[in-house]
């Protein structure tokens, strides 16, 4: 699984793979969970901020995205997976692959 796994920063991220992250969040958050809460929050792009993305056939399935990634504690968030990939164990990958190895000198939560 984590082969499919795919680690962006800001910066590596092409124009149209950033609108397919930004499309599967607006399908996700916005269409079917009808959150009223802004998705797009000027975070994306930030220096610290790193986008996982599993993508199949050129199609993204699903998205994390990691803020204060080079922190003691950085953050999860936007965790979004497409309707016809749930049940697959993407979601579940995705954060196995954000816990990895803790940066030198800090202490692993968990």
């Amino acid at each position: 699984m984590n082969d499919m796994i795919s680690i962006y920063k800001p910066d590596e991220l092409s124009m149209d793979l950033f609108y397919s992250i930004l499309k599967l969040r607006a399908d996700v958050f916005i269409a079917e969970q009808r959150s009223c809460c802004p998705d797009i929050d000027g975070r994306d792009l930030d220096a610290g901020t790193v986008h996982l993305v599993v993508a199949e056939d050129g199609k993204v399935l699903s998205t994390v995205r990691i803020m204060d990634i080079d922190s003691c504690a950085p953050r999860i968030g936007r965790v979004a997976t497409a309707t016809e990939a749930r049940g697959r164990g993407l979601a579940g990958g995705t954060h196995a692959t954000c816990r990895g190895p803790v940066r030198p000198g800090c202490s692993d939560p968990a």
